[in-house]
């Protein structure tokens, strides 16, 4: 026969609800400038590089804050397709909603889980394809950080971040330059060769 109400009857009952939080106070605009973003960028150059940092919610100063820079060779990160994460979402990450209310008959509980003599050739030998890298720079009263780098001899794209961080808020920002000369020549041979094949090399 169905039970349909008795004492011994097992009954539970269980729910859960996500609370979205807002970050907003935690969030650092980062802002980067290759100064003159018009200007043509050649091997071993030297460019500056400027990062500014502001609160997000009123763009005022940030005190006390660091900036971390790195430019890499995109021909490696496209190997991969490495991309940053931001810091943000590292110390505030979105919590799965793990806090769940058991109510049972006998008891409730809460559970949490938690060449030809003209001038010199320049040879390029320089192919290193981490630009710049500075662990650490402290942005001073203006919320600004300025590096000096000379550019190694690729003849690429390079990709720029700038992460900032304080004792709790945290911003990254990402831009890109490429480097070049006014004439590059390159061979353009085929793909694959036979035995008996005659090649013919374009440039």
């Amino acid at each position: 026969t169905e039970v349909t109400d008795s004492l011994q009857r097992p009954a539970i009952a269980t729910g859960s609800v996500s609370l979205k939080v807002s970050r907003d106070s935690y969030k650092l605009n980062v802002l980067i400038n290759t100064k003159k973003t018009d200007e043509l960028f050649t091997p071993s150059s030297i460019i500056h590089t400027g990062v500014d940092v502001t609160q997000h919610t009123n763009n005022a100063a940030v005190d006390n804050v660091e900036v971390c820079l790195i430019i890499v060779d995109e021909a490696i990160l496209s190997l991969t397709g490495h991309t940053l994460l931001s810091p943000l979402d590292i110390f505030y990450p979105d919590r799965l909603a793990n806090i769940i209310h058991y109510h049972g008959r006998a008891s409730e509980c809460m559970a949490c889980s938690g060449g030809d003599g003209g001038e010199q050739i320049a040879v390029r030998s320089n192919f290193n394809p981490l630009a710049h890298w500075i662990p650490s720079a402290i942005a001073n009263s203006s919320r600004h950080a300025t590096s000096e780098i000379k550019l190694p001899d690729n003849l690429t794209r390079y990709r720029v971040w700038a992460l900032a961080a304080n004792d709790k808020q945290y911003g990254l920002s990402e831009t890109s330059f490429t480097v070049q000369l006014p004439v590059m020549v390159r061979p353009s041979p085929p793909r694959f060769l036979n035995y008996g094949d005659i090649a013919h090399f374009l440039v």
